[in-house]
């Protein structure tokens, strides 16, 4: 009851967090056709490389949806 209610706004919030700066598909699979698309990646990563936010949502997913977890990477947008 309350306790999901809040960890699914817990992982809302996350997401959130997590797609400022986040760079697309289209930017992953064609770096060289994106200049700055590894820099804008590695800020990405040093923003919550060492936070254990990423470790948090991932428990979170796993404790709301057992066997059908979101990761990260699919909150990349496609362009």
């Amino acid at each position: 009851g309350q306790q999901r209610d809040a960890l699914a706004r817990e992982a809302k919030d996350l997401e959130e967090m997590f797609l400022e700066g986040l760079p697309t598909r289209y930017e992953m699979n064609h770096p060289a056709k994106c200049p700055g698309a590894v820099r804008k990646h590695m800020k990405w990563l040093g923003r919550f490389q060492n936070t254990g936010l990423v470790d948090r949502y991932r428990n979170i997913q796993r404790t709301l949806n057992p066997g059908e977890e979101k990761s990260v990477e699919t909150l990349r947008r496609d362009r």
